[in-house]
């Protein structure tokens, strides 16, 4: 999918027009789910996003007044490989018990990590329940405490030396209907 966005900007008191051409990035999931049991199902999937193609097609575009920032958005970006880990239990009717592993290795080049795209690895634990309000509507709720391995980065090319590492905690709530 590409995406053209246009827009007006400031930097520093000098106005431009921007324009943002982005191309998001291709998407392939391989998943398995074993039922271990009635009550019990395990799941595990695989999933690789190709980052380098947006890296290389996704770049701002800005007028004259500022065409010194024309850029990649993050440059040399490498493909993301993800892993997926979770089970459910069916502790009654109405509540299925859910926990969940994510492992996310960088994807971001040290000399490219900034605020914006801190560029971890990371590993994701949640934990939550699908509860059965009436026939058909269902409410999910789960806590996520995502752990960030530090990275330090001595040679910014994007002016954001130091250290990152983001961990945090989420809080998911949603709600569905099944017709």
């Amino acid at each position: 999918m590409k995406a053209e966005l246009k827009g007006d900007a400031e930097f520093g008191g000098i106005e431009g027009d921007v324009k943002a051409h982005m191309y998001w990035p291709d998407t392939v999931t391989f998943g398995l789910a074993v039922h271990a049991s009635p009550k019990l199902i395990i799941l595990c999937d695989l999933e690789w996003i190709d980052y380098s193609r947006f890296s290389r097609k996704s770049h701002l575009t800005y007028s004259n007044n500022l065409s010194g920032f024309n850029s990649p958005f993050i440059k040399d970006m490498r493909d993301a490989r993800r892993l997926h880990l979770g089970c459910e239990y069916s502790a009654s009717e109405k509540i299925i018990l859910r926990a969940g592993y994510l492992y996310n290795p960088w994807c971001v080049p040290k000399a490219q990590t900034s605020l914006i795209a801190p560029g971890n690895t990371f590993k994701a634990i949640n934990l939550g329940a699908n509860v059965k309000i009436t026939k058909g509507f269902y409410m999910d709720f789960a806590v996520v405490r995502a752990f960030a391995s530090p990275r330090r980065v001595n040679n910014s090319e994007t002016g954001y030396p130091g250290t990152y590492k983001t961990p945090c905690w989420g809080i998911d709530i949603a709600g569905s209907y099944i017709f």
